[in-house]
């Protein structure tokens, strides 16, 4: 709580934030957009209808996923707002809005070029009928927020799904666990980001640089 702040003005805080007009019922007769996002120790999901929030979560990446590469903790954090907002975009269309550009064209490669963890993540999507499109991240404010405005407490070890992609043991990733993400991880974003040239010229972080020449 913040210094100054009361336990009734807190309440009413709270009760603000989860009540229209901050929420808005559920409508199915208008269009869903789902807005993911994920930062150095956190990811975000809002659920949108109409422009407006219906649904919103944040969750600590544990100490695992930290370690992800960026393009990961994007597509863990697509996953991850997919399956919270089940009920809500199971068997529609709906819009996934990403600040990633880069994850775009890796949704669309072929599954067996992607890396083991990013396939097994990948594999999770099938039963959703979605279109991901890119927004910069000055128009994804509330995803961007909640990404970080997790619970201390809530980073733990122990989802199954979690443990699923820990446990991997791909020969280049067990090689590199120096590197942030293994060799074939990052020729796999930078062959994505390679199909956006203004990203790849203006965006894209090349101190993710390839240790196969040791440099």
């Amino acid at each position: 709580m913040a210094p100054g702040c009361t336990p009734k003005t807190f309440d009413e805080l709270k009760a603000l934030l989860i009540n229209a007009p901050v929420l808005a019922d559920f409508d199915r007769t208008k269009e869903v957009t789902v807005q993911p996002d994920a930062c150095q120790s956190g990811m975000g999901a809002m659920c949108l209808v109409d422009g407006k929030p219906v649904k919103y979560a944040p969750r600590a990446l544990t100490a695992t996923e930290q370690t992800f590469a960026l393009c990961e903790k994007e597509l863990l954090a697509t996953v991850f707002a997919m399956e919270l907002f089940h009920y809500y975009v199971y068997r529609r269309g709906v819009i996934v809005e990403s600040d990633h550009r880069p994850l775009i064209a890796i949704v669309k490669k072929s599954l067996s070029s992607a890396p083991m963890r990013m396939r097994r993540m990948l594999l999770r999507f099938p039963r959703y009928n979605f279109q991901l499109v890119y927004r910069p991240k000055s128009e994804l404010l509330l995803a961007d927020t909640v990404s970080r405005a997790y619970p201390p407490s809530d980073a733990t070890d122990d989802a199954e799904f979690t443990e699923e992609l820990a446990s991997l043991t791909d020969d280049e990733q067990t090689q590199q666990r120096r590197a942030v993400a293994s060799l074939r991880t990052i020729d796999f974003i930078y062959s994505a980001a390679d199909d956006d040239e203004e990203y790849y010229r203006n965006s894209f972080d090349t101190r993710l640089v390839r240790h196969a020449d040791g440099s």
